[in-house]
């Protein structure tokens, strides 16, 4: 078939081609780029949008070359139909790691401020202004990208630099100071302490500590145009946050009613919510009171994966999706019981098949049950399903055969700090002296037990989890970058 017959087909088989699961982004550009029919299909039918990668805080600072292509040319947002995030942040004793501080313009800074005040995100703006929090610009986008349908946050890592488990060492306070002291700032580690170590200074951070920039913007007065054509939402949590002694209000779970709320939100999933303080309900509103503040929520399908079981979650998911969901999957890793186990502390290696299958028939009983106290419109009990994925590099190797659905992790690279001391240290200055000179009395030592404020127990430790147990994924560094200043920061019912 040649070229010309191919552009001749009807406008609707020409959809159905470029929307093929198997085109990317680069193939539809290329696509667009061959003839003026093609590219008015794409670019400019409203059925084939474009995926944007937005790579937080990465070395390339795409984000922000991005974010200038649109101020330039608005018509670019206009091709996006889904945005997904990955996350690079800065590793803090990695030179190579500390993206640089974004130079806007004075054209657009003026183009930011004026967008900013038609959409009332003002709170948004010095962020960006300052060009160290790439996250900032992601509501910045949304006021351009009007033709947005799904949403998807990546496995999230709320934290400007990377910590450990364990806090920071007083080496690394100092280090992190000199690094980033301002000529005109005076930094006073006493401070850091008195703070819980939540912040270096306010800039490029939300009005509360660990809050991202796209639920502090996520309001109706007005809904930006990103959300307000928002069809899917998808979010998960870097590993490292389930231990790390740091603020949760980060989590989607923590802005449930306000995610539940978007006008046009159809398909919510949320992943890796495994820790048990990450899934606490610690609100100010009253749970009771949550279903009147927003009875119009359009949520049809919800998906946890790798979440462990709250009792408050579903109480909470139940009462939001009153009128609107119509269907609920529990997705999670074999032997946990869809989470039930792992947040009573419980393993599957000291609990008999009897015993876990029991665990398991309460909870899938506490969950069914708390819909039916909310009185579901549209969803049947046969809607409601607790699946166990089957990982498929265990197909692969053993050949197994299941009728459960086959779920793969994402690599976000979350264990490469983790690894740092033994893999690069002959590489770190700051590690190759530490190693000739400091000793276990050393002031570097002792700070790293005051500064030790997770409360988790160093002998005992999280256990390790088979799951995560892969090669470790590095990123690929081109060259060496100069360091920024760091910023902290009627229907059916159930039977």
């Amino acid at each position: 078939m040649t070229s010309n017959s191919i552009s001749a087909l009807p406008t609707e088989v020409l959809i159905q081609i470029f929307n093929d699961k198997a085109l990317n982004s680069s193939d539809l550009i290329n696509c667009a780029r061959s003839c003026s029919r093609f590219r008015d299909v794409i670019y400019y039918s409203g059925s084939c949008g474009l995926q944007f990668t937005f790579q937080v805080d990465h070395l390339s600072q795409s984000a922000w070359e991005f974010a200038r292509q649109v101020l330039a040319d608005p018509q670019v947002a206009l091709r996006v139909s889904k945005i997904r995030l990955t996350w690079y942040r800065r590793r803090r004793r990695w030179d190579n790691t500390w993206t640089e501080t974004w130079r806007w313009t004075e054209e657009e800074l003026s183009q930011i401020y004026d967008t900013c005040e038609e959409w009332k995100i003002r709170s948004v703006y010095p962020a960006i202004r300052d060009g160290f929090n790439s996250e900032a610009l992601l509501p910045l986008l949304l006021c351009y990208t009007t033709k947005l349908k799904s949403l998807d946050l990546g496995n999230v890592d709320p934290e400007f630099i990377v910590n450990l488990k364990y806090g920071y060492r007083m080496g690394d306070v100092r280090r992190i100071f000199d690094y980033n002291r301002l000529g005109w700032e005076k930094w006073d580690i006493q401070r850091w302490y008195d703070s819980g170590g939540a912040t270096f200074n306010g800039r490029g951070r939300a009005e509360r500590n660990c809050v991202l920039w796209v639920y502090s913007t996520m309001t109706p007065e007005p809904w930006l145009p990103g959300f307000a054509s928002l069809k899917e939402f998808s979010s998960g949590a870097a590993e490292r946050t389930r231990y790390q002694q740091i603020s949760f209000d980060w989590t989607p779970i923590k802005h449930l009613s306000k995610i539940t709320a978007l006008p046009r939100l159809e398909t919510l999933t949320l992943r890796n919510m495994g820790g048990r303080r990450t899934l606490n309900y610690d609100s100010d509103e009253g749970i009771a009171s949550l279903w009147e503040q927003n009875p119009d929520s359009s949520v049809k399908h919800l998906e946890l994966i790798n979440c462990a079981w709250r009792e408050s979650l579903c109480r909470k998911i139940a009462l939001l999706t009153r009128n609107s969901l119509e269907s609920f999957t529990y997705l999670a890793a074999p032997g946990t019981c869809n989470g039930y186990l792992y947040d009573r502390e419980w393993r599957s290696e000291g609990y008999n098949c009897e015993e876990i299958r029991e665990a398991r028939i309460i909870m899938e009983n506490e969950v069914i049950g708390y819909f039916r106290q909310a009185k579901m419109r549209k969803l049947a009990q046969g809607d409601i399903k607790f699946l166990e994925y089957v990982y498929r590099s265990f197909h692969r190797n053993l050949n197994a055969t299941t009728d459960e659905p086959d779920y793969e992790f994402e690599d976000d690279d979350s264990g490469w700090d983790t690894c740092e001391d033994m893999e690069m240290s002959e590489m770190d200055p700051y590690l190759s002296w530490k190693r000739k000179h400091l000793n276990s009395d050393s002031e570097d030592e002792l700070g790293r037990e005051q500064w030790d404020y997770t409360e988790i127990r160093r002998s005992e430790g999280p256990e390790s989890d088979y799951m995560y147990d892969a090669p470790q994924k590095k990123r690929q560094i081109k060259g060496l970058k100069t360091r920024s200043h760091f910023v902290g920061e009627g229907g059916v019912q159930i039977l």
